[in-house]
């Protein structure tokens, strides 16, 4: 199910680069796959939008890749 909600808020990303949200989202997503790369990557760009939840979750890739 994640597979599919990485292609399915990927393309919501691309509607809408400029949403933290649909970032955070997509990062999870990501996160849920194990595409830690990935979830890195839509997680500061996230938090570069704004997002404050970003950061923790940035945390917790940090944590898986170590």
């Amino acid at each position: 199910a994640y597979g599919k909600a990485t292609r399915t808020l990927g393309r919501a990303v691309s509607a809408k680069p400029g949403s933290a949200a649909y970032r955070l989202k997509l990062g999870d997503a990501h996160f849920k796959n194990f595409q830690y790369n990935d979830a890195r990557l839509q997680y500061r760009k996230a938090g570069a939008l704004g997002s404050k939840a970003a950061k923790g979750r940035l945390r917790k890739v940090e944590e898986k890749v170590r």
